[in-house]
């Protein structure tokens, strides 16, 4: 039995597994770390901030684990709360030369994985009240997701919130592993028979003629704006297919895949989340999986539909890992110059959904931004939504002339991807943003941010009794002006009563009828800030509260409607009406996951990922919810 003051054995995961052999196969030490940036401006207290890191580090053992070889896999430790600091440095951002070169030499700085703690924060000072963080830690220990968690839970720890609920790794791990046993080689044997022949290199990916465009230092990166115009034209294409914006995106690159050179069988690689509870855990969830692009030619003009049902195919036959794919896929693609072998793809995309700015007591953070520190086996493509502009983020080892070109290409396949569209393109928006937090008395007032918040979804002014839908906007707007409206009002107005009287009039008496109706009630609640693709859990209700039972039983249609209503809006930060497209306002596959994991924690039946992707609309779920609580009862 361990002393408490000795590291604890634990048992690895998949994902683990795969990153501890592809770290050990590509050589960069820094090849599998994460990292990312965030702009804080406020008075900010340096010493603070590290005890809030330190306290963080303690309530997760995920942050506390050291890696060692044991026979060709890891053998992992969890070690003491009281031993394992992150690396902490603060410095002037007038001695650092460079601010992005410092902070990226930082972030590629390597681990030693065999010491208690695989967590380094970096603090850039620009100005007393102006800083920059850097968070960088290995793809053992967090997912891109966990990092923006990471970054959450420190500046709440930081502003004096409680610790957050903690669902324990190993919970995941064992979970994972019964997945597998469950499936008994399904999976492995599907891909076998998707794998039957060989994929051929992308020609964009060949090496450029020597010395042409070599980066100047690894990881450096290209990115690309896909601007408000372009994504809203290929949004308007996305909806009328009923698929997400991300697929647009895959099949623009399906397209660039085949002019590339590639064959019917091209291969890229998707980071999938697995995370199947809501709880506000850090670590590694993200299972890499092969993606066959649908032959564009082929396809047609049904090539939206072609890249949902590979996607849909993907997730379907998850129940695998790189590993086990590797003897599977050892004739598919070519080995490296120096015949080592490669992952079954050459080009890995991963899509990113962008965390707004937020604000901690004093101080306000930006946006976190993602840190490329050198592309793996090929190009990197990270795709980030903010829900106005897309950017593209391209890395490829040591060469910016590939990552360019090609992001030239899928440039103008997005374009090709998005015609036929006859929904107008949302110019960029330019309206001041409300503050938030106020609430103004006077009609005039509220008219007044009423109509700014409309002005910068619509990217131009509306009269009070002009229709919003007449002048452009569509049901992302309306998600976009709702969630306005209640981080500056505190207040929520329903989708569908929006949808009744479209106007800014209409609006400005709703919200002053909330506003008057939670005065009397003394029921004023806080603006809310979703700022995590993960909503963090609430605090345990207090012995004798009235709070639900972990698995609730509603009674009838309504009440299991609000409560999926509830849920819904929780993780896209804004209602959603009763047949609206979960993907159309937002949503993705990382939301997807976190919606079912908290119905089947309220309802206690599991909704599977591909029924939710057939119809995906709060009202659909209400009727599959309602239809397995009745088949549960029948059977009992």
């Amino acid at each position: 039995m361990n002393s408490p003051e000795q590291p604890a054995a634990a048992a690895a995961g998949t994902e683990q597994r795969d990153f501890w052999f592809f770290q050990r196969m590509i050589g960069d030490p820094a090849g599998y770390h994460i990292a990312g940036t965030a702009a804080l401006t406020g008075t900010l207290d340096p010493e603070r901030l590290r005890k809030a890191l330190n306290d963080v580090t303690a309530s997760h053992a995920q942050l506390r684990c050291s890696f060692h070889h044991d026979g060709g896999e890891p053998r992992v430790l969890v070690h003491p709360a009281g031993t394992a600091r992150p690396e902490f440095e603060v410095h002037d951002a007038a001695g650092a030369g460079d601010p992005e070169a410092f902070l990226l030499e930082r972030a590629r700085r390597p681990f030693d994985l065999g010491s208690p703690c695989q967590l380094r924060a970096v603090l850039l000072r620009h100005a007393p009240d102006r800083h920059d963080l850097l968070l960088a830690s290995h793809h053992l220990v967090l997912d891109g997701a966990a990092l923006a968690q990471l970054l959450h839970e420190s500046l709440s720890r930081y502003a004096g919130a409680p610790p957050a609920a903690v669902a324990p790794y190993a919970g995941y791990v064992g979970r994972q592993l019964l997945r597998r046993l469950r499936d008994g080689g399904k999976a492995a044997a599907h891909w076998r028979q998707a794998f039957d022949g060989r994929t051929r290199p992308l020609d964009l990916l060949s090496p450029p003629a020597a010395g042409a465009g070599t980066a100047a230092r690894p990881g450096a990166a290209e990115s690309f704006t896909v601007g408000p115009e372009l994504r809203a034209s290929l949004a308007a294409r996305c909806r009328h297919e009923r698929v997400s914006l991300f697929t647009g995106f895959l099949a623009a690159l399906a397209l660039v895949a085949h002019e590339g050179g590639g064959a019917a069988h091209q291969v890229v690689g998707m980071p999938l989340d697995r995370r199947d509870t809501a709880d506000a855990e850090l670590g590694n969830y993200t299972t890499v999986l092969p993606l066959h692009l649908p032959d564009a030619v082929a396809a047609g003009p049904r090539l939206l539909q072609a890249t949902q049902a590979v996607l849909l195919d993907t997730v379907e036959h998850s129940a695998t890992s790189v590993l086990d794919l590797l003897p599977v896929v050892a004739d598919a693609q070519p080995t490296r110059d120096d015949d080592a072998p490669t992952v079954p793809w050459r080009v890995m995309v991963t899509a990113v959904r962008s965390r707004p700015p937020a604000r901690y007591g004093a101080l306000h953070a930006g946006a976190l931004r993602p840190i490329s520190t050198g592309a793996k086996n090929g190009l990197g493509i990270t795709f980030v939504d903010d829900g106005t502009q897309v950017t593209l983020h391209l890395s490829h080892p040591g060469n910016t002339t590939v990552s360019g070109r090609f992001g030239d290409e899928l440039l103008a396949a997005l374009g090709r991807v998005s015609e036929g569209s006859t929904a107008p393109a949302a110019p960029a928006a330019q309206a001041r943003e409300p503050g938030p937090g106020r609430s103004p008395v006077a009609p005039s007032q509220v008219a007044e941010a009423v109509g700014a918040v409309i002005e910068q979804v619509l990217g131009a002014p509306l009269g009070p009794d002009e229709d919003f839908f007449q002048a452009g906007g569509n049901s992302i707007g309306v998600s976009a002006v709702l969630a306005g409206i209640r981080r500056h009002f505190g207040v929520r107005v329903l989708v569908r009563e929006f949808f009744r009287t479209p106007t800014p009039a209409a609006l400005t008496r709703r919200v002053q009828e909330l506003q008057h109706s939670e005065r009397h009630s003394e029921r004023k609640e806080p603006p809310v800030a979703h700022t995590d693709i993960h909503p963090t859990p609430q605090e345990p209700a207090p012995t004798g509260s009235t709070a639900p039972p972990a698995v609730a039983v509603p009674a009838d249609q309504a009440q299991v409607a609000e409560a999926v209503d509830a849920v819904i809006e929780q993780v896209l930060g804004a209602p959603l009406g009763p047949d609206e497209d979960f993907f159309q306002a937002g949503g993705n596959s990382i939301g997807v996951n976190t919606v079912l994991a908290e119905i089947r924690r309220h309802f206690g039946v599991r909704v599977l990922v591909r029924e939710f992707f057939r119809t995906p609309t709060p009202a659909a779920l209400t009727r599959r919810v309602q239809e397995l609580q009745h088949s549960e009862s029948q059977e009992s």
